[in-house]
């Protein structure tokens, strides 16, 4: 279990430690900086966060991890159709989209930009959904210079 100091007033974290055992300002020397300690918390982690607003941890999800491909793979996971049509279009959202994977060498298939792009195509009827997650399942071929 973890000790955690924080500030009184705003429930701020200042500092953790790892296990309760380890060495913290007495009570009052804390008080006097304005700060309280609370111990037995879990420490933080992937799952666990400390919460101002409660002065305690709380459990969290995990995050995604990133899943970069390189952008080559990325615009060849798209069928010469489906390309032409999305370059075609004259929706400066979509405009917008072409000009990032323009200036990017790596895409993150877990990014919710992607996503949401994918889905803005599949609105716009420039894919069909089955093919955003086909495309969204792209793996890396390390084909291209510069991969991720």
């Amino acid at each position: 279990m973890a000790i955690y100091v924080y500030v009184t007033a705003t429930g701020q974290l200042v500092s953790w430690c790892p296990n309760d055992t380890d060495p913290v300002a007495s009570p009052s020397q804390l008080t006097a900086q304005g700060y309280s300690s609370v111990s037995g918390l879990p420490p933080l982690g992937p799952t666990v966060a400390w919460n101002p607003a409660t002065k305690t941890t709380m459990t969290v999800s995990a995050p995604t991890p990133a899943n970069v491909i390189n952008t080559f793979d990325f615009i060849m996971a798209f069928t010469p159709a489906e390309l032409a049509a999305i370059r075609a279009s004259t929706d400066p959202a979509i405009q917008r989209f072409l000009f990032a994977l323009q200036v990017t060498q790596g895409v993150n298939l877990n990014a919710a930009s992607i996503t949401n792009a994918l889905t803005y195509l599949v609105t716009n009827n420039l894919l069909t959904a089955a093919r955003a997650q086909a495309i969204a399942a792209t793996i890396n071929s390390g084909s291209a210079a510069g991969s991720a």
